[in-house]
């Protein structure tokens, strides 16, 4: 079993050969061959071979299952990146052949770099360009620690923390109202505004993210989630959130364009076919949107919660089986709004209200859709006379659970009608269901989302 002391001492051999200077490169033909090092905290260069490196990965993972927190806020290559660099800083002053320090005190001040090295992290905002309402308008709306502006909303704001400066917020107003820009000689200038450009290039909206306490591709991974999650949890202000997705969504998740294929038939019968997967500069507004966003705070705060639990490690929830549940639901809501076969995301959307109902299956989720609805036992669900009963265990059995476990005979038949009620469903339980976590603010009892 490895230990620490004996991973401080496999690596304190490794760096003795390391110094000895008794590698030898290997044959890379052509290639050039970058020794592996450790940084010092002088700044120097700490000559180390692979294997010492794989061994103070073996040390992080160590640091890694005796404090949980870290996992949430570090990757692991990050947190591997973070042990070289305590490893080099303690053992800075020490010649690993003849250490003057017992292993103990070694240990002691590796501990104490790593400990540096973890000190908490400041709140970062990221920014992603995107489409959100197709119409020229001022907006500014907030979803727990989300923010969704149009760009010149955005700009105004970010000028005024300081974010960026007079000259580089000139600019950026005469670029999006249709100008010109010549070369900004200011260097680090002109590298922030060339990055926001290239973010929101000709996107009208900007999706603000901001983490707290997390750091490297950590917070950069859960930041782009965080704005997909907000973004699906928007689009169920209407009641096919998946075809409003077709208009709100982000830049990064690819551009406006059509696809297109080409089919060949028999006797020279040919045919060309496009489609448009996404709504030209976001989404329509027929009604007051200031009205359908105030009326859908009770639930829209809850999502904003839970999102905001998964970006802001240093603020717990205090009701984390709700918040973890609901969060995981509204995850796999997204990704069934995503997905383009239906069969797959009525999976999907099985497993969203699945999380809801506490992983309970058919019976738990019959439950939680009852008595979310104000239903009787056994009532009609649909206007055809079907019961919840029966439309679950047609989503849950007939299409996730056999697809799951491989015994689905009827993938190749139609799921559209499946898909659609099982989208409606998982909608209208996250919905509800963030509705109660509102009113009952201090509970924390899933199973109490299944009593009517």
């Amino acid at each position: 079993m490895k230990t620490k002391l004996s991973l401080i001492e496999a690596v304190l051999g490794e760096l003795t050969i390391a110094q000895a200077g008794v590698i030898k490169p290997p044959e890379l033909k052509g290639r050039l061959w970058i020794p592996p090092t450790l940084p010092t905290a002088d700044g120097r260069q700490f000559a180390a071979t692979n294997r010492a490196l794989s061994l103070i990965g073996d040390y992080a993972e160590l640091v890694l299952a005796n404090t949980p927190q870290a996992g949430m806020i570090y990757t692991r290559q990050d947190f591997r990146a973070l042990a070289h660099r305590a490893f080099g800083k303690a053992l800075t002053d020490i010649d690993p052949a003849t250490p003057t320090l017992p292993l103990e005190d070694i240990q002691q001040a590796i501990d104490g770099a790593i400990a540096e090295e973890m000190a908490p992290h400041p709140s970062q905002e990221f920014m992603f360009g995107g489409w959100f309402l197709r119409e020229d308008r001022r907006y500014n709306v907030s979803l727990g620690p989300i923010r969704i502006e149009d760009r010149q909303t955005w700009l105004e704001r970010a000028k005024a923390e300081g974010k960026v400066s007079a000259v580089v917020a000139g600019r950026l107003e005469r670029l999006w109202s249709g100008g010109r820009l010549g070369e900004l000689k200011e260097k680090y200038e002109s590298v922030r505004e060339r990055g926001i450009i290239t973010a929101v290039d000709a996107c009208p909206a900007v999706v603000s993210v901001r983490t707290l306490g997390l750091t490297g591709k950590s917070a950069e991974t859960k930041a782009l989630q965080a704005a997909r999650l907000a973004l699906a949890g928007i689009a169920m202000l209407w009641e096919t959130p998946s075809k409003s997705l077709t208009g709100i969504h982000l830049l990064l998740d690819g551009g406006l364009y059509r696809e297109r294929y080409v089919v060949f038939g028999e006797r020279g019968r040919f045919g060309t076919r496009a489609n448009n997967p996404r709504t030209p500069g976001g989404i329509i507004i027929y009604e007051k949107f200031e009205d359908i966003w105030a009326n859908a705070q009770p639930w829209l705060t809850t999502i904003g919660e839970a999102i905001g639990a998964y970006v802001d490690v240093d603020h717990p929830t205090t009701r984390p089986g709700l918040i973890n549940a609901l969060f995981l639901s509204l995850w796999w809501f997204e990704q069934g709004c995503q997905e383009k076969a239906p069969l797959m995301a009525a999976v999907k959307f099985a497993a969203s209200m699945d999380a809801l109902a506490k992983g309970g299956g058919i019976p738990a989720i019959v439950k939680l859709v009852e008595a979310r609805l104000g239903m009787e036992p056994g009532s009609a669900l649909t206007t055809a006379g079907r019961t919840a009963k029966d439309v679950i265990t047609e989503i849950y059995k007939s299409a996730r659970s056999k697809t799951i476990h491989g015994s689905n005979v009827r993938i190749a038949h139609d799921w559209t009608d499946t898909r659609d009620i099982a989208e409606r469903l998982a909608r209208l339980c996250l919905i509800l269901c963030a509705v109660w976590m509102h009113e009952n603010a201090s509970s924390d009892d899933i199973l109490a989302l299944q009593v009517p």
